[in-house]
């Protein structure tokens, strides 16, 4: 029988359902984006396209590169041309995961961000800075709930930052947002969706934050290819009643 664990995760394009926990181990499958363009909030069945193997988070981007990271908290790329998993980097310490067509996004254990580009052999780089999650869309890296690393905050609140995605490691020009939220994807757009910490969904228009109040409580957000908004529920919210069933939402 599937459960939902703790962390339950979903990621553009293909939307992945990662870390649901089955006969008690943790397995990461991968399923197909719903499709359809009605307005509003839906249950729809995914369609599963491949399982990985054990793994705490995965990401696939907007452009169908898939990554996740194992047991180990290695981060791991499916290589098609040899149809299988690589090890990427040498972190054994990464929980989170997010990709772009440039790269990843991952965050360590201890909150702290990492980038790394999609080239074969390429290692990851810490950017000093911490945060809660990650998110990549539009060519633009998202942080939600992030600080400095160290005495680098100059004891500003955490809050959201954004900057373009640049695997190099440069110290990104932040730009600041305010709001503290616990899940952060961003859409083919470059827009943020956000959940609090109650789980309501937001969505920045540029201006501020606007809060969906048609969409139900969850706790991860997801944003796909086609810019379908993908949310993680928990069974007693209705969203998601046994782990395979995706809340949709097309703006």
């Amino acid at each position: 029988m599937l459960t939902l664990a703790p962390r339950l995760r979903l990621r553009p394009r293909l939307c992945r359902l990662a870390a649901v926990a089955m006969a008690g181990a943790a397995m990461v499958a991968f399923a197909q984006s719903p499709t359809g363009a009605t307005p509003g909030f839906a249950l729809a069945e995914p369609q599963w396209l491949q399982a990985a193997p054990a793994g705490r988070d995965a990401a696939v981007s907007h452009d169908g590169e898939r990554w996740f990271v194992d047991t180990e908290g290695r981060a791991r790329r499916w290589m098609a041309a040899s149809g299988a998993w690589a090890v990427h980097g040498a972190r054994n310490d990464l929980l989170r995961i997010d990709a772009g067509s440039a790269g990843a996004v991952a965050l360590s254990r201890s909150g702290e961000v990492f980038v790394t580009s999609a080239s074969e052999g390429d290692d990851w780089r810490a950017l000093g800075v911490r945060a809660a999650d990650v998110g990549l869309g539009g060519g633009r890296l998202w942080l939600a709930d992030a600080q400095a690393s160290g005495n680098g905050s100059n004891g500003a609140p955490p809050a959201v930052l954004h900057a373009p995605f640049d695997a190099s490691g440069r110290t990104p020009a932040w730009e600041r947002i305010e709001g503290r939220f616990t899940r952060i994807d961003a859409d083919p757009a470059g827009r943020p969706w956000a959940l609090d910490a109650s789980g309501r969904l937001h969505l920045h228009d540029g201006r501020a934050w606007q809060l969906q109040r048609e969409a139900p409580p969850a706790q991860d957000v997801g944003v796909g290819g086609r810019g379908a908004v993908v949310l993680v529920g928990r069974p007693a919210d209705g969203l998601a009643a046994d782990g395979a069933k995706l809340g949709r939402a097309t703006r």
